[in-house]
């Protein structure tokens, strides 16, 4: 299980955590530049709650499920399963989901 991680940068606090591995190597989320410790250690935890839930930073009121599904799967999955697994949901949703649908707002 990840950690959220914080350290000192000169005059500001920074936070990391392992998002996942990709071909073997560790992919890491990393954001810097808060005043204080506490401050940054809140903000770490926010950012790894909403990697936790699939939360990828979509802000549009107005999206469409098939613009929702490349994101996830670009973002949330690629980061969390084997190839082989993300070819079979890549081919879900463009043989099943896009087509019936893609073009509901979400």
């Amino acid at each position: 299980m990840a950690q959220v991680r914080i350290r000192k940068r000169e005059k500001t606090f920074s936070y990391a955590f392992e998002a996942s591995k990709v071909e073997g190597k560790c992919k890491g989320v990393e954001k810097g530049g808060y005043a204080t410790k506490a401050k940054e250690y809140k903000a770490g935890v926010a950012t790894y709650n909403d990697f936790l839930h699939g939360n990828i930073g979509i802000t549009s009121e107005l999206i469409i499920l098939k613009v929702f599904m490349v994101n996830w799967l670009d973002n949330v999955v690629a980061l969390n399963v084997k190839p082989t697994s993300m070819q079979t949901y890549q081919s879900h949703v463009k043989n099943q989901i896009t087509p019936n649908l893609g073009e509901v707002k979400i």
